[in-house]
This record gives structure tokens, sequence and C-alpha cells, in this order.
């Protein structure tokens, strides 16, 4: 059973330190990533770069077998790596790890990705997650009718949705 979901920026360093956890404490964790923010944003050729690298030092330090949330919150949405979504992008390179997506309001593209690589079979968690700042679950009545109507077919396509309080 997970008991704790730490939240860590994909960096070289934290990636290292995930390998020097014990068996033990690796069972019991689900660690929640978040893309590394960069000054200036992101070219296309950098974010690919760095996406690169965060799978590789995944698969060297936390392994194959463990699942692991993945999000792209700091990210420009704006941006498009090999003519696709910087979010679908990442996830398509996590393809063969056990990453569970993340979905918000207001993030109608990353979204989307989410959806269409769940359906075509690039996405095989049966679990997302919901993220939720601060203001969307202070205010849970005035925000219900746009989480059905942004996430509805997203949620339709999974089993379980976590929600994640992001209170920053």
């Amino acid at each position: 059973m997970i008991r704790y979901i730490p939240f860590l920026k994909a960096k070289r360093g934290e990636l290292t330190a995930m390998g020097d956890l014990s068996p033990e404490v690796k069972n019991a964790i689900c660690p929640f990533f978040d893309f590394p923010r960069k000054k200036p944003e992101y070219s296309a050729d950098g974010y690919a770069a760095t996406t690169r690298n965060i799978v590789s030092s995944l698969k060297k330090h936390w392994g194959t077998d463990l699942e692991f949330y993945f999000d792209d919150l700091d990210i420009s949405q704006k941006l498009t790596v090999g003519g696709q979504h910087q979010y679908a992008h990442l996830l398509t390179a996590l393809k063969d790890l056990h990453v569970i997506p993340v979905v918000a309001l207001d993030r109608t593209t990353h979204n989307t990705v989410v959806d269409h690589l769940k359906r075509s079979g690039v996405i095989t968690s049966s679990v997302a997650a919901f993220r939720a700042d601060q203001a969307s679950f202070e205010d849970f009545d005035a925000n219900a009718d746009q989480i059905d109507y942004d996430l509805a077919n997203v949620f339709n396509q999974f089993e379980t949705i976590d929600l994640v309080l992001d209170c920053q």
C-alpha cells in the first residue's frame, strides 16, 4: 500500500536519490514528478533532450516496475516537440514505464493529449491523477460543472482517478 507521495522535480539529484532508497521504501511510495523549469523557457530540442535524460534516469534509478506520477505544470503549454504537444512527447517517451498521467482544470490541450494517448494505447495505466489547485478545491461548487465538462472524457478512460490537492 502506498503511504506517501513525495513531490519532486525530475532533476538529476532527485532522480539519483530515488535510486538510493531501499526496496521497502520504494514499494511504500509513489513519487510525483514535475518537469523541471528552465529559464529561458525550453526550446523543442532542449525539452526533447531533457526528456531523454529524465527517461534514462528514471529507468536507472527508479526502475521499470514501480509507478510514478508525472506532470509538466510549469512548462508553457504552447510548446511542440516533433510536431506534438510537449506532454504527448513526454508521455510517449515514458510509455515503457509505469507512468500515471496528470490532468487539471484550464489545461484543455494537455487533457486532450491524455485522452488521446489513453485511447490509442500509449498510456497503459488504469489510473490518472486530477491535480486540483487551491482555488479549484476551496470553491468546489463553483468548479464542479467545469470539472465535469472539461474532464469527463478523460475520466471515463480510467478505472481510478487519484485526487491531488496542490496547495503549492
